[in-house]
C-alpha cells in the first residue's frame, strides 16, 4: 500500500489517515480526508462515525447528530452502544434531554457493562427532570455497577446526599 497527501491513494489508508487526524486534534483535516472516502464507500460506519466525533469536538452538533445516525444505522451490532453512548451525549450537549436519554439508555441496553453510562443518564436526568427521584436512582445504580473503580463514585455520592437533602426540605 501506498500513500500520497491529496491523491488517490486506497481507501483504508487513507481512512486511517483521517481517523488517526482525529486523534491528533487535527478535525478540519480529518474531515477533509473522511469526506474522501464518504465519497468513494457512503456506509462505512468508522467513517461516517469519525467524522461525527470530528463534528462533535467542532461544536457542530447537528452534523455530528447525523453523521452519528447514520453510522448507527451503517453500524454492526459491536459498534452500536459506543455509538448511542456519544449520540446520548450530542444530544445533551445540544439540550435535547428526552433524545440523549432515550439514546444512553439505548447503549446501556446494548452494553450493559459500561457504568458510566449510567451515570450519564443520571446527571442527564438531574438537569432535566425537576423530580429528581430518577437521578437518584441513576446515581444509586451507577454506584452499584460501578462499584470502587468508577469515574465519578465521589460525585455521584456527593449528588445523592444533596438531592436527599433537598427532597427532605421539600416535604
Amino acid at each position: 500500500m501506498y500513500f500520497i497527501a491529496g491523491g488517490d491513494s486506497l481507501y483504508p489508508v487513507l481512512m486511517n489517515y483521517g481517523i488517526s487526524n482525529y486523534f491528533a486534534l487535527y478535525y478540519e483535516k480529518a474531515i477533509s480526508i473522511l469526506e474522501i472516502c464518504l465519497s468513494q464507500t457512503a456506509n462505512d460506519p468508522y467513517v461516517l462515525f469519525y467524522l461525527s466525533l470530528c463534528h462533535k469536538k467542532l461544536n457542530d452538533f447537528e452534523v455530528s447528530e447525523d453523521f452519528m445516525n447514520a453510522a448507527i444505522e451503517a453500524a454492526t451490532p459491536a459498534f452500536l452502544p459506543e455509538m448511542y453512548h456519544h449520540l446520548g451525549q450530542i444530544y445533551g450537549r445540544q439540550r435535547k434531554f428526552a433524545e440523549s436519554i432515550n439514546a444512553l439508555q439505548k447503549a446501556n441496553e446494548l452494553d450493559p457493562t459500561n457504568a458510566e453510562v449510567l451515570f450519564e443518564i443520571a446527571t442527564t436526568y438531574e438537569e432535566y427532570n425537576s423530580n429528581k427521584t430518577l437521578a437518584l436512582n441513576y446515581y444509586r445504580l451507577y454506584l452499584k455497577e460501578a462499584g470502587e473503580t468508577g469515574n465519578n463514585v465521589e460525585y455521584a455520592l456527593t449528588r445523592i446526599s444533596r438531592i436527599k437533602e433537598e427532597m427532605f426540605f421539600e416535604e
